[in-house]
């Protein structure tokens, strides 16, 4: 909760800052404590096994119903809004100190542009809380799972260029392991990987340094020693239905690898990086692989502290499904060229390619998600990881692109990016109105 606003208000606001998931991140603590409480007893008192049982079910319960609840992030950031006092007459630089500060955020930062320009920026807060460093536009964030984005984009580009298909199985395209790939995947395809349907869990054991062999060689070698791994071993998930994966997404990394027979990393700046003329993104953790980098910060016990570093389960190797950083005005110039591209204006892709990346079916599009927004149109991806937050949303229909970027993860920076996002979107829908009259 934001130290600076009294619980009444923050109660009666009705939004807490909180997205349904905090409720459902009880559950495991609760699980623990029951376990602790009575583990030891259970084999002597049959009673006690009983209603640890019994209260496993309430909490599996609970669980299920915040899962369902349709969290409204346009009704609870438009009252955080109201709350604020920002309406479409506030400048763009009042909007994110008031948010940032409501929310207790390090730095944030805002970008919207058209096919054709930037219409307005800005930066708040510090790059890094210990030394006071005033946050700038030219700061590299962690954009998370924005580069699965990346990598959907140079797998259409394959696509026009015939070389391969969104059909294609992988036991064509890793033709080597095709004897010994489980049959759990063997009908999956390229597309079932970019959708999240491949079958395979976030994380899990696939990830976990722990559970997994270790792999050898360069970053190309290790993707695809990690993919023969995963494909000879039964699915954990059922194939076909949308359950969330980076590991996926290390394969979608080594699908291109194997195509183009170039290193992920190589393939990406001669593709996109090099064409967009963005010169600050780069690889890994911010503060270990930029020159000009915000820290990520976490929460504990309402004290916001710097982050050195994530202990990201496969650190460069997992860079396709979310390992790339770069600057605000960098992502937001490949957010413009998504706009444009849509209208059939990008350098990249054909307005065709642009648009089946773009048309969701199911819970999501081919690195691209449908609006949070009911009243607003639209698409966006974004991620998150331990230190920062990352959103971009696409509006055709106001021919404008956000992007906003913050230095912290915690319970309050999803909510707090989409606050600012709805109150540029209704400025941008007053400006389009006012145009038109």
């Amino acid at each position: 909760m934001p130290p600076s606003l009294p619980l009444r208000n923050y109660l009666k606001s009705g939004t807490g800052g909180f997205p349904r998931i905090s409720l459902r991140a009880l559950v495991p603590i609760f699980w623990f404590m029951i376990e602790a409480r009575v583990g030891r007893f259970e084999k002597d008192k049959p009673i006690l096994k009983l209603k640890v049982v019994v209260l496993k079910l309430v909490f599996l319960i609970i669980l299920t119903v915040s899962s369902c609840t349709n969290y409204d992030v346009e009704k609870s950031s438009g009252q955080i809004l109201h709350l604020l006092n920002i309406d479409n007459r506030t400048p763009i630089d009042s909007v994110l100190s008031r948010v940032a500060s409501h929310f207790d955020i390090p730095g944030i930062t805002a970008i919207v542009t058209n096919q054709d320009t930037l219409m307005e920026a800005s930066a708040f807060g510090v790059a890094n809380t210990a030394s006071g460093i005033p946050l700038t536009l030219d700061h590299c964030f962690d954009i998370n799972s924005i580069s699965k984005s990346f990598c959907t984009l140079m797998i259409m580009q394959l696509v026009e260029e015939n070389t391969l298909g969104l059909e294609d199985q992988l036991a064509d395209l890793f033709p080597e392991i095709a004897e010994t790939i489980h049959s759990d995947y063997r009908m999956v395809t390229v597309k079932d990987f970019i959708k999240h349907q491949s079958g395979l869990s976030r994380n899990g054991r696939h990830l976990s340094k722990s559970t997994r062999p270790h792999f050898t060689g360069n970053l190309k070698e290790q993707r695809e020693q990690f993919t023969h791994w995963i494909l000879n071993n039964e699915s954990n998930n059922t194939v076909g239905e949308f359950s969330y994966s980076n590991a996926g997404y290390v394969i979608v990394g080594a699908i291109i690898e194997k195509v183009t027979d170039s290193i992920f990393e190589d393939e990406i700046k001669r593709r996109v990086f090099r064409p967009l003329d963005l010169t600050s993104p780069g690889f890994g953790w911010p503060v270990e692989n930029a020159e000009k980098y915000a820290y990520g910060h976490s929460r504990e016990w309402q004290k916001v502290n710097p982050v050195r570093y994530a202990p990201w389960y496969l650190y460069q190797m997992g860079n396709p499904a979310g390992g790339i950083h770069m600057s605000s005005y960098d992502l937001a110039a490949y957010s413009r060229e998504q706009l444009s591209g849509l209208s059939g204006n990008s350098i990249l892709l054909s307005q065709n390619g642009f648009e089946t990346m773009h048309k969701v079916e199911g819970f999501c599009g081919l690195g691209w998600f449908n609006s949070v927004f009911p009243s607003f149109p639209g698409t966006e991806a974004g991620g998150t990881d331990d230190g920062y937050r990352s959103e971009i949303f696409i509006s055709t229909e106001l021919n404008i692109s956000i992007t906003v970027l913050t230095n912290i993860n915690d319970q309050n920076d999803w909510l707090a990016c989409k606050t600012i996002e709805l109150a540029l979107l209704r400025k941008y829908r007053e400006y389009e109105h006012q145009s038109g009259s």
